[in-house]
């Protein structure tokens, strides 16, 4: 669609859709004023993690699809019949033992969904870089878009990518192809390398193309939604007081609404293979100093609680050895050599270009920057759930991966439609010890779930159990409804909630009344019920109990030599089974149509063990699952 100086497309696809910056620019599409002029928009996504953002978007031009931007045919299907792909999707990680993922995800999935889109004639592509694929300024010199890493007329001391030329990107991403990954020894940033060869091959691929090739080069990006937890992490240290020195560098901050403006004005208006740097205002370009003090200003005053605002400022002869040894030392630390390198940096940004040619402006104070971040933070817990999520994997990686692993052989069965659910409720056919062994081996991030108060007052146990964030169960109705509005909340924030269907002791063969707690918090939270169906071979369960702090004995339940078939069900969606003035009745048939399909799974599992007894037969029961479920 043509309007005044730029031109509209009708039919949209973004990658990345459900994370921080695609979820803001979805947001954006939907609130522009030529929002009735975009017939399609298809929201691509990678994860189950579902934006907070977008929980509740409920519109029939959005399509939400699953893509895999490393699979070509699945890019080429996908974006079909589309005049404009922008390109959010990207892997963000500082570390060397990321760079194979890293160069997979930012240069060969970048590959892929712009061959697709030539493939298919779409005609604009909109590449989503990073200011990252700049060069390094270690004098306020003011950067522009000529300032590209592989610019080599720039004064070396300016220059701290590990390619000298672009010739040596596609040389390199060649060896890639070929399956020599090598040169990968020689990356010193790995995630500044890897997003300057995404742009260098993007750039390659559409030489002598019809597509219309924009790259937008976001600055540094505070607000609402980052649902990966990258700048709230850092929010977070801040927080607890847990973080006393910064770097002296400085960054161009802005606002996630503004970069979103300024992402839709390049789609619009942006020229034919330019590049646009789209950041804060002049005045927006601070040291790290000031940013970390503004946040525990900002903090202090919303909370009212003691935060620490200075912190001292590391010199480079020290950190850089130190981040090197503690990389060499522990591949896994956050604290690498290219993230201590960046935050020496100071650089200063120039948006001029965006300016004059797309009319971008910004609009946001660095203040409203800090006020949107820090409030954000603290509405969606942002802080409860990192501790919760730290001890969670403790107990997965001490305790139950290494007991499931022993004991068991892990077989998944996983529906696909489980991934389209933004909000989910599983509820699992046991209450038992082992039910939560091996949900939690299976978990690659944490999950919520209701446990018998009882466990809680066992010593060691009881402490995790708590700060991982699990919810003690009473028998009391009054302490019950706390917990029920709990559960609630946390999935109306887009966190995933166990619950099973039975109390009582299903192991021992006397199960308890069919429960209607979980049907009542999915259909109070409008999440979708994703039946989650465990299912232990005859006469492998060992009965046994732990003493609490009470001196009561505590049940638990555990399997020994066993095959446990774990099934992930069709859910069954809210808006299918949701209806006005629902009834305890309602909510009573709701479980008794999953308990039905737990049945079935029973049925179905113990014929094919039966079927094909001389295989399972065979099979080690150790080893516990390759296989692990985004919850």
């Amino acid at each position: 669609m043509e309007i005044k100086n730029g031109y509209l497309p009708k039919k949209i696809g973004i990658t990345g859709s459900t994370g921080f910056l695609g979820a803001n620019f979805l947001l954006k599409l939907i609130n522009s004023e030529d929002y009735n002029s975009i017939q399609k928009i298809k929201s691509f996504y990678s994860s189950t993690r579902w934006n907070p953002l977008l929980l509740d978007i409920n519109d029939k031009k959005i399509e939400f699809e699953k893509l895999d931007i490393l699979n070509y045919e699945q890019c080429i299907e996908k974006t079909k019949d589309l005049d404009c792909v922008v390109h959010f999707a990207a892997m963000v990680s500082f570390s060397k033992k990321d760079l194979g993922q890293l160069w997979r995800i930012n240069v060969e999935g970048t590959e892929n969904i712009l061959r697709a889109a030539i493939e298919n004639k779409i005609k604009r592509f909109v590449l989503i870089s990073s200011i990252s694929i700049l060069n390094h300024a270690i004098d306020d010199k003011i950067l522009t878009e000529e300032d590209i890493g592989t610019n080599e007329q720039t004064n070396k001391k300016y220059h701290y990518h590990s390619f000298n030329s672009k010739d040596e990107i596609v040389q390199c991403h060649k060896l890639w192809k070929e399956g020599n990954k090598s040169f990968l020894k020689k990356i010193k940033l790995p995630y500044h390398d890897t997003k300057l060869a995404s742009y260098v091959i993007a750039k390659e691929l559409v030489k002598d193309k019809d597509i219309q090739l924009v790259t937008v080069l976001p600055g540094t990006v505070l607000g609402k939604g980052d649902n990966h937890y990258s700048i709230t992490k850092l929010v977070d240290k801040v927080y607890k007081n847990s973080l006393f020195v910064t770097l002296p560098g400085k960054a161009s901050y802005v606002h996630v609404e503004d970069l979103s403006n300024g992402i839709y004005l390049s789609m619009v208006k942006g020229k034919k293979d330019e590049d646009y740097i789209i950041s804060g205002n002049i005045e927006d370009n601070l040291p790290y100093p000031f940013f970390m003090k503004s946040i525990a200003k900002k903090l202090k005053r919303l909370t009212k609680k003691i935060i620490l605002s200075r912190f001292l400022v590391l010199p480079s002869f020290l950190s850089i050895p130190v981040a090197r040894f503690l990389e060499f030392i522990y591949p896994s630390s956050s604290i690498t050599e290219g993230m201590v390198k960046s935050g020496y940096s100071k650089s200063v940004l120039s948006i001029e270009k965006a300016e004059k040619t797309l009319g971008y402006k910004p609009v946001k104070s660095f203040d409203d920057m800090i006020d949107d971040l820090c409030k954000d933070f603290l509405e969606r817990e942002i802080s409860e759930y990192i501790k919760n999520k730290k001890h969670f994997m403790m107990i997965r990686n001490l305790v139950c991966s290494n007991w499931v692993k022993k004991n068991a052989k892990l077989i998944v069965n996983y529906d696909k439609d489980v991934e389209d659910s933004p909000r989910k409720v599983y509820l699992v056919n046991h209450p038992t010890t082992y039910d939560f062994f091996t949900l939690v081996h299976l978990a690659k991030n944490n999950f919520y779930l209701p446990i018998e108060h009882t466990a809680f007052d066992i010593p060691i146990v009881g402490y995790f159990l708590h700060n991982s964030g699990f919810l003690p169960v009473f028998k009391k109705k009054e302490k019950n409804s706390e917990i029920i509005n709990k559960m609630v909340d946390k999935i109306k924030k887009g966190l995933p909630v166990l619950n099973s269907i039975r109390s009582g002791g299903i192991a021992s063969g006397k199960p308890g009344r069919l429960r209607t707690g979980g049907a009542v918090i999915a259909d109070l939270s409008k999440a979708d019920i994703v039946p989650l169906h465990i299912y232990v071979e005859k006469d492998r369960l060992v009965k046994n109990f732990l003493i609490t702090l009470k001196l009561k004995k505590a049940p638990i339940v555990k399997f020994h030599n066993a095959l446990v078939f774990v099934s992930f069900l069709k859910p069954l969606k809210w808006s299918d089974y949701h209806k006005d003035n629902m009834t305890k009745e309602d909510y009573y048939n709701i479980m008794e149509k999953v308990e039905s399909l737990f049945k079935q799974q029973d049925e179905l599992i113990e014929r094919k063990l039966k079927e094909e007894k001389s295989y399972y037969d065979a099979v080690k029961r150790q080893g516990g699952s390759d296989i692990f479920i985004n919850f």
